[in-house]
Parts: structure tokens; C-alpha cells; sequence
């Protein structure tokens, strides 16, 4: 059992000790508060417990992958990294990644319920959500401490808006009915961030421990290669997404409707319909379609930063002493950089 597992039960048993002895004199209403207090908290160690016995069972079993990721096309074998990635991607790494995204999952949901259904739009996990599901491509970030970071902003995005939702009057999203692809370990992405939003306890290995119930594999096993693989490609779209408009978005680019497709998506992804082929294709193809606009945005952006492009003769001889290898499309970083260099 875990530490937070067993703090959560002394604490759990120390309330109903105390609690039988004051019954007498409490008021109803106060003993119906702390029933339902006392019973969050066992569902919170419950879901403890749970997390590390399915992190000792995973660790106590060869067979099973250590990791399972197959988004570019040096994978394993072409089937998938299973011990450590071809980039060099550790399974740790690999295990927080599939978590962050099963949370900006229900943060997405919740950021779609609040636009369509409130008309509450925050800039701040408009933007989060690029960043963070940017952060997951090959060889984006390999920093596991950064990454829990990232796990842990979902959280507190996700109570931040919920409060908000809260205080204007208006619902809260409900779990769908019909999701039967995540595990009950966790349960829904919804359900699980409601659940974890205001909890500071979560420590690096509960994360991990977390982390064996969100990845491939086990949507695999309820859905079937084929439904999985698609859900896959859907998401892999959605980082592509992500990761040129977050470029766009450094030079100034931003277009509502980009931030509204990505969180749709998101939401898409943690429905009943992420379970059918034919919407699955469609998602891609209209992920496409944003992914269009994102590309526009981004030229645009730019083009007013720095210019038209025009044919520009560069040396191509090798030149002695130091140099700073530079990949990617992050032509905001690289402009900072040229400037840090001047002479």
C-alpha cells in the first residue's frame, strides 16, 4: 500500500472514531457532511490501493511491455517500443506522457462543455492544452519531472474552470455513458481529474503507478488494434495541431477556432464515439482540415514577424570551433537565439 493510501485510511478511521463518539451530539446535517466527506476520502484510498497494486503486478510481471509507444516511424521492430524507445524515450517517460494526455482528455471535455454550453473561454488552457499535448511528441521533452509538472497543471487548470463553470450557475459536464475503454482503475479522464483537482498528495511515483492504467495497451485490449490504433492517429493529429499553432501562438498567432477544434477533439477522444470507425476516420480528416488553417496561421504569423521568405545565398563551408544544432520549426526560440549570438 502507499504512503497516500495509508494516510488517507488513517485519516478515514480517525474521523469515524471521533465521529461515533460526538454522534450524540452533532446535528444531522453536520453527520450527512461528514459521511460524505469521510466516504470521498475511502474512495481516494480505494483508488490508492488500486495504483499500487496494479504498479506491483505490472513490475512483478516479465512478460509485460515495459512501455508501449509506436507514434513515429522508427518504432520497434515497426510494431512498437516495448524496453525503451528508439529515440531514447524511458519508460517512465513514456508512462507520464499516455497520463497527461488521458488528463488533457477530461480537461478537454470540460474546456469543450464550458464553451459550447457556457460560453466560457480561458485563454490560459487554450493554451495549456497545445503546450502540454506539444510536449509529448518524439524528442519534444524527455524530462519526467517536467512532464508530472505538465500532469499536475491539467489538475489545477481543471478545478480553476470548474469553479468557474460553478460560480456562473451552470453544471458540470457528466461522465458519458457507454466509455468502457479506460480502465476502472481510473475511470473516465473526467471523473479522474474531478477526482485528483484539489489533491496535493499525488507524488511522483503515484503518477507512475497511475500511469500503467492509461496507455495503448489496455485500450487495445477493450477495443481491438484497429479502434485503438485509430484513436491513436486522432491523437497524433492533434499533437501535429498543437505543436505548429503553439509556434504560431510564440510569434502572436491565435485563432479561437483552432483553440475550439483542439479541446473538441480532446473531448471527442473521451466520448462513446471514439469507439466507432467511421467517426474516428472522420475526426482525422476534419483534424486535417484545422490543421490547414493552423498551417495558414503559422505562415502568417510568420511572415509579419520576420518578412517574406525570399532566395538568400548562405555559406555552406565548414567553419572551425563551436556550433548549436538546430531542429524543429520554432523560428520564435531560433530569432532569440541569432539575437544571444551577435558577434
Amino acid at each position: 500500500m502507499s504512503r497516500n493510501a495509508t494516510r488517507l485510511l488513517a485519516r478515514v478511521a480517525g474521523g469515524l472514531w471521533q465521529g461515533s463518539s460526538t454522534a450524540a451530539n452533532a446535528a444531522p446535517s453536520m453527520l450527512a457532511a461528514g459521511r460524505s466527506a469521510r466516504n470521498g476520502m475511502l474512495m481516494q484510498a480505494a483508488r490508492a490501493m488500486s495504483y499500487g497494486a496494479a504498479s506491483t503486478a505490472a513490475a512483478s510481471d516479465p512478460l509485460k511491455p515495459k512501455m508501449m509507444c509506436f507514434q513515429c516511424e522508427q518504432t520497434a521492430n515497426g510494431t512498437g517500443c516495448t524496453v525503451i524507445g528508439q529515440c531514447g524515450k524511458t519508460p517512465e517517460v513514456a508512462g507520464l506522457q499516455d497520463l497527461l494526455v488521458f488528463s488533457l482528455k477530461g480537461l478537454g471535455a470540460l474546456a469543450h462543455h464550458a464553451r459550447t454550453t457556457a460560453g466560457i473561454v480561458d485563454p490560459d488552457i487554450d493554451s495549456f492544452c497545445l503546450r502540454a499535448s506539444f510536449s509529448t511528441l518524439t524528442n519534444v521533452n524527455f524530462d519526467d519531472q517536467r512532464i508530472a509538472e505538465y500532469i499536475q497543471e491539467a489538475l489545477a487548470h481543471h478545478a480553476r474552470l470548474s469553479a468557474k463553470l460553478k460560480a456562473g450557475g451552470h453544471p458540470l459536464p457528466t461522465v458519458p455513458e457507454g466509455v468502457t475503454f479506460f480502465e476502472p482503475a481510473t475511470g473516465h479522464p473526467l471523473s479522474w481529474n474531478t477526482l485528483h483537482a484539489e489533491s496535493k498528495d499525488l507524488t511522483a511515483a503515484d503518477l507512475l503507478a497511475i500511469s500503467k492504467s492509461t496507455g495503448i495497451l489496455s485500450r487495445q485490449a477493450a477495443l481491438g488494434k484497429t479502434v485503438a490504433g485509430l484513436q491513436e492517429l486522432v491523437m497524433y493529429g492533434l499533437k501535429g495541431v498543437a505543436a505548429y499553432a503553439a509556434h504560431a501562438e510564440a510569434l502572436g498567432g491565435r485563432d479561437p477556432a483552432v483553440y475550439a477544434a483542439v479541446q473538441k477533439t480532446l473531448h471527442f477522444l473521451a466520448s462513446p464515439d471514439a469507439a466507432d470507425v467511421g467517426k474516428l476516420l472522420q475526426q482525422a480528416l476534419d483534424l486535417g482540415t484545422t490543421n490547414f488553417r493552423v498551417m495558414q496561421l503559422l505562415s502568417e504569423s510568420h511572415c509579419s514577424t520576420f518578412g517574406n521568405p525570399e532566395p538568400t545565398e548562405v555559406p555552406m563551408v565548414p567553419r572551425p570551433g563551436k556550433a548549436i544544432l538546430i531542429t524543429g520549426h520554432d523560428m520564435h526560440d531560433l530569432h532569440e537565439l541569432l539575437k544571444q549570438t551577435e558577434g
